[in-house]
């Protein structure tokens, strides 16, 4: 049996120091997921006598064994929107603020969409840049092969937008949305003024370790020097076609740090994970730390309650998405999409023999049956049967 990240949690959530209670809630989801204290579904096959329990998930956006119908059908929705060019763009902002967001989680993700947003939106639509109306979306990702905290904002956006009439398409340059040196400049403006408007409302916590920054002089000195850091944004076609970014993406929409086959071994002390090294070609290496370390660095990712980590901007914003991406795409006299059938979108069984080519409810005795749902609860399994025996 391959080791998971529950099974971390589970041996060695004793060694965790204080952590808030929505970060507990991850973790009893965590290592509750899946097993009898859920509940479960009983399948039986309509062929032979071949009967399996599949214990519910957690659902939980954090757990690394959920969401893989949501993530499906998210790239489903995606494809449906694409046009012939979209360009991946990524927002960073300097180190210095790494241990503000550690306590600040909410203001400053939320500071990072606005300052991402109304960056792209005014440079588009700036007639020195490209003078038009553009539409996106963006997600947030927080974390690096080594599980720290590295906070950017990822956005696909489409190669040109609408002029102010919505009468023709305004196609931008075939290597570049905008130049980044202009979207770096304004991002950074907007970031700092936006950060600086928090501090004064005081919307900002400093523990005791950065209660130094409460003081307005001292939080003034770290805009000044984050002013001479690089703020980076880069930006590229998408390699492989669109198709490829919305895929390429996926990997942060609906997952959380790690992954469970990156792990490798766990001792009484400590746990070892692989890690691509970017610097050196993408080499894979392993990465040695204490459980300690390693669930903190995890549990460091959790998103604030309800907090919306993939956004959309623009013509793409939910109200008019489908009039718009219809109007681009007639605009550019590419064809329309053609949409799956509705069952594949709201089915989980299509939606995954859709992607993985294999029916999950084929019985995997006989091979010719298929597994029929006959009992479900949603009771934890344990307790239900100690109130039968008992």
């Amino acid at each position: 049996m391959s080791l998971e990240v529950a099974d971390i949690f589970r041996l060695n959530k004793h060694k965790l120091s204080y952590i808030d209670g929505e970060k507990w809630k991850v973790v009893n989801a965590i290592t509750s997921c899946r097993t009898g204290k859920l509940g479960a579904h009983v399948f039986k096959c309509d062929s032979c006598d071949h009967a399996e329990i599949s214990y519910n998930s957690c659902r939980n956006r954090h757990c690394p064994k959920c969401q893989s119908v949501s993530l499906m059908k998210w790239i489903l929705n995606r494809d449906s929107e694409l046009l012939p060019v979209h360009f991946h763009i990524v927002f960073t902002v300097p180190d210095l603020f790494k241990e503000i967001t550690k306590y600040n989680k909410g203001v400053i993700y939320n500071i990072l969409f606005k300052s991402v947003s109304e960056t792209i939106k005014e440079t588009a639509l700036n007639p020195k840049n490209l003078g038009a109306i553009t539409g996106f979306f963006s997600i947030l990702h927080t974390w690096t092969q080594k599980l720290k905290l590295h906070p950017h904002i990822h956005c696909v956006v489409p190669g040109g937008g609408f002029s102010n009439d919505k009468l023709k398409w305004i196609k931008s340059h075939k290597n570049y949305f905008i130049n980044v040196k202009i979207l770096s400049e304004v991002f950074r403006g907007k970031f700092s003024s936006y950060i600086e408007k928090a501090f004064n409302n005081n919307e900002l916590i400093f523990p005791f370790n950065l209660n130094m920054l409460s003081d307005k002089y001292n939080f003034k000195n770290l805009l000044i020097l984050s002013a001479a850091k690089e703020w980076v944004v880069y930006s590229k076609p998408p390699f492989k076609g669109s198709f490829w970014v919305v895929r390429y993406l996926a990997r942060y929409t609906h997952r959380i740090a790690i992954s469970n086959k990156r792990l490798v071994s766990l001792t009484e002390n400590e746990i070892t994970f692989i890690w691509k090294d970017r610097n050196k070609g993408y080499k894979i290496k392993q990465e040695i730390l204490k459980t300690s370390t390693f669930m903190h660095r995890f549990l460091a990712h959790v998103l604030p309650h309800r907090f919306t980590k993939i956004r959309y901007y623009g013509f793409m914003g939910n109200a008019h998405r489908k009039e718009n991406i219809k109007l681009a795409r007639e605009l550019l006299g590419c064809p329309l999409y053609k949409k799956e059938t509705t069952t594949i979108k709201n089915n989980w069984k299509d939606i995954m023999t859709h992607y993985t080519g294999q029916d999950p409810t084929e019985c995997t005795k006989c091979e010719n049956g298929h597994l029929i749902l006959i009992h479900k609860s949603f009771k934890p399994i344990e307790r239900r049967i100690r109130q039968k025996t008992g």
